[in-house]
């Protein structure tokens, strides 16, 4: 069985986004200690952002992850999740 990951992805994506948009996006995330729900969806906008824009320089690091949602703390859930 072949596991196309482009759709467990875009899965993934829209389960987040249906759970997160229109939520209090300040409520804290128990698997993401010190993050609230904005700074997790701004993350992970951000990884896609980055990658497709090939800033990568020290991926995976907590200042390449701060730097990410710091970036988006103007945008609304729904502007990240779109």
């Amino acid at each position: 069985m072949k596991i196309e990951l482009g759709v467990v992805y875009q899965e993934s994506r829209l389960r987040v986004s249906e759970m997160v948009i229109g939520c209090d996006d300040t409520i804290a995330v128990p698997a993401t200690p010190g993050w609230d729900v904005h700074a997790v969806v701004a993350h992970r906008a951000g990884v896609a952002e980055d990658a497709r824009t090939g800033n990568l320089d020290g991926v995976t690091t907590d200042p390449w992850t701060a730097a990410q949602v710091v970036r988006d703390k103007d945008k609304s859930v729904s502007e990240l999740c779109a």
